[in-house]
């Protein structure tokens, strides 16, 4: 990253300015997704994939980290 990072600062300010704000807008369009999937993976609930699967399930399923683990 600091390697990249001294690259594009010695390069002219015109194409720093663009990677910058290409990497700004990759991280506009991709941070909300990110922080959504990292929210539900939090949750550690496998309801929803044992549904998915066609598994009857009535309550929510949670998963401790030992289990995740395994």
């Amino acid at each position: 990253m600091a390697t990249f990072l001294s690259s594009i600062l010695a390069t002219s300010w015109d194409w720093a300015c663009g990677a910058v704000g290409a990497l700004g807008l990759l991280l506009a369009i991709s941070g909300p997704s990110m922080l959504i999937a990292w929210l539900k993976l939090r949750q550690r609930n496998v309801g929803p994939i044992l549904d998915a699967n066609g598994w009857s399930v009535n309550a929510l399923a949670k998963i401790n980290i030992p289990l995740a683990r395994l």
